[in-house]
């Protein structure tokens, strides 16, 4: 990230940076991530690189889904919170925990 501080706006968590002549940072995680509202504390447990707590998710499908959330790394200063289902928790190289990612925001 760019090294801005994390403010709280309305519907999610920014960059201080957001302004153009301030660097125009787009970096943002929102507040409503499948269903779940994220705390402040869920905030930086994902600016930390650490793995949230085991949450009820609701996505798009209708179906619950039991999960930790992840905040990762893409190319070109990207990052999307990843969606670690419980039960794949300990699997890592799990093909469906590579396409349950939700792309949330950009630096």
């Amino acid at each position: 990230m760019c090294g801005g501080l994390i403010i709280e706006g309305n519907k999610g968590y920014g960059c201080s940076n957001w302004r153009v002549e301030q660097g125009d940072c787009r970096f943002v995680i929102w507040k409503d991530i499948m269903g779940r509202k994220l705390t402040p504390d869920n905030i930086s447990t994902l600016i930390a690189g650490k793995i949230t707590r085991s949450y009820v998710l609701k996505p798009g499908n209708g179906k619950k889904l039991k999960g930790r959330l992840k905040m990762i790394q893409l190319e070109n200063r990207r990052y999307a919170v990843k969606i670690i289902p419980e039960d794949e928790a300990n699997d890592s190289d799990s093909s469906e925990n590579q396409i349950m990612m939700i792309e949330c925001f950009r630096g």
